[in-house]
């Protein structure tokens, strides 16, 4: 219990020795010192190691409980409330126009500028830019508008982009609704529904896809129809790279030793070090869950010719004879 009293000058010393802890780590690693601006180093990466990592968690914890001292208990909810939809509709929205591409690294634009590179009207843009100022993403120059170390980092990444994309666009409408799903499927029943068309998904999108794989790959029209599933195939591959989750499939196991045997990826991170690494095992067989992953990646892979697509209860697959 002595966890929930602390005072705001016992955090206040809490996070000055964890600031120096973590910016030493920075020091001796030779990670220059992030800032705000678009100059910004755009992530740690791979230098980050494990006691650090912990520091900067619990120098983020610390962070939020003073955070959330100063403001009150009343006022702290008023102000989550009233700023977590706006604050998430707001990076979605830029995110969707691509406003990261719109201004410069470099430089600034002005607003009539930014609007016409993403086709909505000026007002409409300079709302949307007030309000991600707030959030510290983007700033406003004597110019016009310029890029700050968060908005740097959506501009350069196209999968931080596609994270975006995927996560505020595809699972928060559904997740909102998810008090009506369970008054609607589960109030007074000893467990959850597992029928699909029982979902907060289903509410929202049940009449036109069955779950948010089928949105993934059948929405949008004519050539942009899958357009979904290309961002969700650059997310997964952007979460590759933070948490190599190649090598931990492709050296988790002594594939070689499998003998005959049937792997299924149920992700789109497949990449070609762990399809080498399991074709050099003589495994039988390859399943992808979304098709699009390996037509994307590896267009000239001589194993794309002998695809055969399947289908089952949850997504459509294909399977790769190696």
């Amino acid at each position: 219990m002595s966890e929930l009293k602390p005072t705001l000058n016992d955090l206040a010393a809490q996070i000055s020795e964890l600031t120096a802890s973590f910016s030493k780590f920075l020091h001796e690693s030779h990670i220059a010192q992030p800032t705000l601006a678009a100059d910004s180093p755009i992530s740690y990466g791979e230098k980050i190691s494990a006691e650090a990592f912990v520091i900067r968690s619990k120098l983020l914890d610390a962070v939020d409980d003073l955070s959330i001292l100063v403001q009150g208990p009343t006022e702290s909810i008023f102000n989550f409330v009233h700023c977590v939809v706006p604050n998430a509709a707001c990076l979605n929205t830029l995110n969707h126009f691509k406003v990261w591409n719109a201004v410069p690294l470099d430089g600034s634009a002005s607003y009539g500028e930014i609007a016409e590179r993403i086709s909505l009207p000026e007002d409409v843009t300079k709302r949307l830019l007030q309000h991600a100022f707030n959030q510290r993403i983007f700033t406003e120059t004597a110019s016009g508008v310029a890029h700050t170390s968060r908005s740097a980092a959506l501009a350069k990444q196209a999968g931080l982009s596609s994270l975006v994309s995927s996560v505020l666009d595809i699972s928060s409408t559904p997740l909102l609704v998810m008090n009506q799903a369970l008054e609607k499927y589960t109030k007074g029943k000893p467990a959850l529904s597992q029928e699909m068309n029982e979902t907060a998904f289903a509410l929202v999108h049940g009449e036109k896809f069955r779950n948010s794989w089928d949105y993934m790959e059948y929405d949008g029209e004519g050539v942009n129809q899958g357009w979904r599933q290309k961002e969700f195939v650059q997310f997964m591959a952007f979460l590759n790279g933070i948490f190599r989750l190649e090598s931990i499939v492709a050296d988790c196991y002594k594939w070689e030793d499998a003998g005959k045997a049937t792997v299924v990826d149920v992700s789109t991170f497949i990449t070609k070090t762990t399809i080498d690494k399991l074709t050099r095992a003589r495994l039988e067989d390859l399943r992808v869950m979304i098709p699009y992953c390996l037509r994307e990646n590896f267009p000239s892979l001589p194993l794309w010719s002998k695809i055969c697509r399947k289908s089952n209860l949850f997504s459509r697959r294909i399977s790769l004879k190696i």
